[in-house]
């Protein structure tokens, strides 16, 4: 998918300037493949790997720029509002890759996945900002890469319902340890924290 937009405003001094979102461009790309095994003969088969990827790309933010002089004078950062969103960060870019497999059984199905988020590790700018120790301006990055391991639990069971007259499968369990992972942060802490 994609999108090309403009995006302005126009001030009080009648002069039209670009907004802080205006990246004038985004373009997604998905696709994946997924390859089945497993399962008794002439059956449906029950297991499955699969790699997936998410291709991110944007036109940068624009940004008002800091004026070094006076921020060094005041001890703080001090932007220039009559050049207003007039500078532009460089363009975003972001890959993310997903690895997984699924085994499943007549009543539970568990996944094992590794989800490698920014894998090409791309630095891209959050902001910049002035540092009134050094006298200098910085930049701050985006998130750089980011490994989240997960493993998925599916629990099914069967109720008749008359109305329908039939038998109905219903998900009643479903344990992420992903996200255990990503708010300690280590392997040992998600598997005490059980």
């Amino acid at each position: 998918t994609g999108s090309f937009f403009q995006s302005q405003y126009h001030g009080s001094d009648k002069v039209w300037r670009n907004t802080a979102f205006n990246g004038h461009y985004v373009v997604n790309a998905l696709g994946g493949y997924q390859y089945l095994f497993g399962g008794k003969k002439n059956k449906t088969k029950r297991n499955s790997v699969a790699i997936d990827f998410k291709m991110t790309g944007a036109g940068g933010r624009y940004y008002t720029p800091i004026d070094l002089t006076a921020s060094a004078a005041q001890r703080q950062e001090v932007r220039i509002d009559s050049r207003a969103y007039s500078e532009k960060y460089k363009d975003y870019f972001r890959l993310d890759l997903k690895l997984s497999y699924r085994l499943s059984f007549r009543k539970i199905t568990q996944e094992l996945s590794m989800d490698l988020q920014n894998v090409a590790n791309i630095k891209n700018i959050f902001r910049k900002v002035y540092n009134p120790r050094t006298n200098s301006l910085n930049n701050e990055y985006q998130q750089g890469i980011f490994i989240l391991p997960q493993y998925k639990i599916l629990f099914w069971f069967l109720s008749f319902r008359p109305v329908f007259g039939g038998f109905d499968s219903f998900l009643i369990g479903f344990v992420t340890l992903g996200s255990l992972w990503k708010q300690t942060g280590s392997l040992w802490n998600c598997i005490s924290s059980l």
